[in-house]
């Protein structure tokens, strides 16, 4: 996926020179998060190592930049963002979208969803809280942080797991030892997406695998997104390229599947999602002085 901040002058004009009086803007969390540059959000990308399609096929007339349609912003073409997918958002600190395509179309959202698994977890446990690994943990199948039943570890290990190496283990874990069941800790994911006005999102699992009544949209993503990066302990964990969790002397090295951090300057997270129905999606983050 080509990356959304404008390389060339003739970008960076564009974005400058865009109309303002149609800007829109994504709900603030109660903390602004001081230096992030910008906040993307790409759902169902199509990934390619190769491209044999032609310059700019990407970019289509309804794709908005700083609020203007494309074919209303009387730019030529090349001075577009060109990105390639389906469904997605670009985001200032403060709410404002500088670029969006089909921000409200409802779409699956892979591993975003451990966010706000996350977010649920932070704001109902201590980072000291010890989780012992159930049986179901084990079952959930595919991305694993490589969890063993039975053994006991810190919540911050476990979060670092979920968010790090994007476990569906550690998110089972999470949820079972907060709400009793995953069920219940689903219907708290649910209750804090409505207290954030997320009106088009529905979560059905902690982990993200595909579900007919599990969905989001990129606009909801971005709010989610900016509200989780105003935490101190999320920004932290989201930033780590590589963690360190295990008990009983056992030490499991994870590394980060966000491949932007260390490798794009001032990438500081968030989170990485691939299923079936969702495709490839991220939600990334940046801040420059």
């Amino acid at each position: 996926m080509k990356h959304m901040l404008p390389e060339t002058n003739e970008q960076r004009r564009a974005c400058r020179e865009a109309p303002r009086h149609h800007t829109e803007s994504i709900g603030s969390p109660h903390l602004r998060v001081k230096r992030i540059l910008v906040l993307s959000i790409a759902l169902a990308a199509l990934v390619s190592a190769v491209s044999t399609a032609p310059a700019f096929a990407e970019v289509r007339a309804a794709d908005r930049v700083d609020g203007v349609s494309a074919r209303d912003i009387g730019v030529p073409t090349q001075a577009m963002p060109d990105v390639t997918m389906k469904a997605g958002l670009l985001v200032t600190d403060d709410g404002r979208v500088l670029w969006a395509r089909r921000p409200s179309d409802r779409r699956a959202m892979a591993s975003l969803t451990k966010i706000m698994t996350a977010v649920v977890a932070m704001e109902h446990s201590k980072p000291t809280d010890i989780v012992t690994v159930g049986h179901d943990s084990k079952l959930v199948g595919e991305s694993t942080s490589f969890l063993r039943e039975g053994e006991r570890l810190p919540m911050s290990e476990l979060l670092e797991a979920l968010l790090v190496k994007s476990g569906n283990d550690a998110a089972v874990a999470i949820a079972e030892h907060i709400g009793g069941n995953q069920d219940k800790f689903v219907a708290m994911m649910n209750q804090k997406a409505a207290e954030l006005g997320l009106s088009r999102t529905r979560f059905a699992n902690p982990h993200g695998l595909d579900e007919s009544d599990h969905y989001t949209t990129a606009a909801d993503l971005a709010v989610l997104a900016r509200y989780a990066m105003s935490k101190p302990e999320f920004r932290e964990i989201v930033g780590e390229k590589y963690a360190t969790i295990g008990s009983g002397g056992r030490a499991e090295q994870l590394t980060s599947t966000n491949l932007l951090l260390g490798n794009y300057q001032g990438a500081n997270g968030i989170k990485t999602g691939w299923t079936g129905d969702a495709g490839y999606c991220v939600i990334d983050s940046a801040a420059r002085d």
